[in-house]
């Protein structure tokens, strides 16, 4: 194996990892990208090409649907597409602000700021709508 795809590969690993802890990184399709590069600079011989597309179907899978929860959980609870997009700009605010638990605060707020100032919505139901994002994201 050359030296160039084990620096890019563990690169991706490294990326991956901080993806476990970093909510807004995909985690596992970035670790994915790795074993795909490790792969290919080993010319499949220590990872077979079966492996690597079961794995990348399997990140891809769990990726959707973690952030499927999140989507259906949000609209189970009653939230508005601007809510949903509040949600993700309170996300990216509050990962930079408060990091790494950030994401999760500001994601909470930002659904209850955004139904509240632009779907002008009451505060019961903008509390309900950040419990259901909160909820479909854990699950």
């Amino acid at each position: 194996m050359s030296i160039p795809y084990l620096i890019i590969a563990v690169i991706f690993f490294s990326i991956g990892f901080f993806g476990l802890i970093i909510p807004i990184i995909p985690d596992l399709v970035v670790i994915w990208l790795g074993v795909l590069v490790y792969a290919i600079g080993t010319k499949f011989s220590e990872i077979s090409a079966t492996t690597v597309a079961l794995l990348g179907l399997l990140s891809a899978t769990t990726y959707l649907i973690d952030y499927l929860g999140t989507y259906l959980g949000a609209k189970h609870y009653g939230a508005s597409k601007q809510g949903i997009i509040s949600g993700i700009i309170g996300g990216i605010i509050g990962l930079i602000l408060l990091f790494p638990l950030g994401f999760v605060f500001g994601m909470f707020a930002g659904v209850i700021i955004g139904e509240i100032l632009v779907s002008k919505r009451g505060g019961a139901s903008a509390m309900r709508a950040g419990k259901g994002v909160l909820l479909g994201f854990f699950l």
